[in-house]
């Protein structure tokens, strides 16, 4: 086997193995960044998501129009 066919792969492996633990560690400081906590304001109105079901069942059904000719 030649040296080149053995080095290749070894140096190959050691690359993703160097990226890998560069983008791990640049995107664990992009964490800190991008999710700091934030207080929530208590004041705000937030949507039932159950509203839309309760209203679905409790509205009168759509009434037909008719079709003019």
């Amino acid at each position: 086997m030649d040296t080149t066919q053995v080095a290749y792969p070894m140096f190959d492996r050691w690359r993703q193995k160097y990226v890998a633990q560069w983008l791990r560690e640049e995107s664990a400081g992009a964490v800190l960044v991008e999710f700091v906590a934030v207080p929530d304001d208590a004041t705000r109105e937030v949507p039932n998501p159950a509203g839309k079901g309760a209203r679905k069942v409790l509205s009168p059904p759509p009434q037909r129009r008719r079709v003019l000719a």
